[in-house]
């Protein structure tokens, strides 16, 4: 039985490319790439009215520091929601670029300082 999507959806499925999640490190490369790609066709979405920080904070004892990065409102004047973004991907793949438009869209759309957190 073949499933329906939303035909946007689909064609975005589509396009996305098989991902051996066996291979740990052949997964994250083809993601990247995929991503890499993506954003030199349509270009990194960016904001005008949101700012990008790079951070790092400190990890589990023992290992490195994890980066971290802000989206911050502009015009935010005072304290309000935030949104912390912990990536999918299985735990395996995805990164800070990878759900750069998400972070962004939160804070642009809803407000929220975001942070994506690397790990």
């Amino acid at each position: 039985m073949k499933r329906v999507y939303d035909p946007t959806i689909e064609k975005v499925a589509q396009a996305f490319p098989r991902v051996d999640v066996t291979d740990v490190l052949g997964a994250r490369k083809v993601v990247a790439e995929f991503c890499e790609a993506l954003q030199k066709s349509t270009g990194r979405p960016r904001h005008d009215q949101i700012e990008e920080v790079e951070k790092t904070i400190p990890g589990p004892k023992g290992a490195p520091p994890l980066p971290i990065r802000l989206y911050v409102p502009k015009d935010r004047t005072e304290a309000g929601p935030a949104f912390v973004n912990f990536h999918g991907g299985a735990f395996i793949m995805g990164d800070l670029e990878t759900e750069h438009p998400r972070c962004l869209a939160m804070a642009a759309e809803g407000g929220a300082v975001s942070v994506g957190v690397d790990y």
